[in-house]
């Protein structure tokens, strides 16, 4: 089963939801419908021209994959 990340750009200088990430145990298209559904706003919102949209919207195979990055990356920081 593919994983989907959401990962939140804090445009317009503020995070949307208590999570900077969110993953979703579904494919990227499914996977948006759910995002939508549970937290009742567009991933592909632009709160800020200047900023981009609101989220990065990736599809991986597993979940070690989708949290790979920032797993090593917080190792690094320890």
């Amino acid at each position: 089963m593919a994983w989907t990340r959401f990962w939140d750009m804090h445009s317009g200088g503020s995070q949307k939801e208590k999570a900077a990430k969110i993953y979703i145990e579904a494919p990227k298209g499914d996977a948006i419908r759910i995002f939508e559904k549970m937290f009742g706003h567009d991933p592909f919102n632009v709160t800020c021209d200047c900023c981009g949209k609101d989220y990065t919207v990736d599809e991986y195979k597993d979940l070690a994959q989708a949290s790979g990055y920032f797993r090593i990356a917080a190792r690094a920081w320890a």
